[in-house]
């Protein structure tokens, strides 16, 4: 009868010991781009051509808390209808952030000026993350690749 009581618990403790793992999250490193009041993760934005205001951009990281720094590059592209300092001005300067550890979010800030646009031309911005260092997903996991750019379109208004 006690052998038979050891035997239970030892098959027990094994089946209990072999399920720890069953309840750890899925850890699928990304990152991605929003603009940082879009609750929708929206892919674009607008702002009017009588802003004059500073919008940030975030560049986010979905992963456990990593142990060394993350460099991000990301491309600014500009259309043909906008000009630097005349539609808008880059606070936030260069083209790569770095996360430090327990760092899950980055700004990139763009001043938007009140000035009129052609509306027959490319009155875009688009920020696009380009690679990793730590070779991470761009965008969300998937064939799709969402939220790896955001475009901010000027409109008249």
């Amino acid at each position: 009868m006690i052998q038979k009581i050891g035997f239970i618990l030892t098959v027990a403790t094994a089946l209990l010991l072999s399920s720890c793992k069953k309840d750890e999250p899925y850890d699928h490193p990304f990152v991605y781009v929003i603009q940082a009041d879009d609750a929708a993760y929206a892919a674009t934005s607008t702002v009017s051509t009588q802003a004059t205001v500073v919008r940030t951009y975030n560049i986010c990281l979905s992963s456990k808390e990593l142990t060394e720094n993350l460099v991000v590059d990301y491309s600014f592209t500009v259309g043909d209808g906008l000009k630097a300092g005349v539609d808008f001005e880059r606070v936030t300067t260069g083209n790569q952030i770095v996360f430090v550890p327990g760092v899950y979010s980055m700004p990139i800030r763009i001043r938007w000026l009140p000035n009129a646009v052609d509306a027959s031309k490319d009155n875009s911005v688009t920020i696009r993350i380009e690679n990793t260092s730590l070779g991470f997903t761009i965008g969300f996991p998937g064939p799709d690749q969402l939220s790896r750019q955001h475009t901010i379109r000027k409109v008249n208004m």
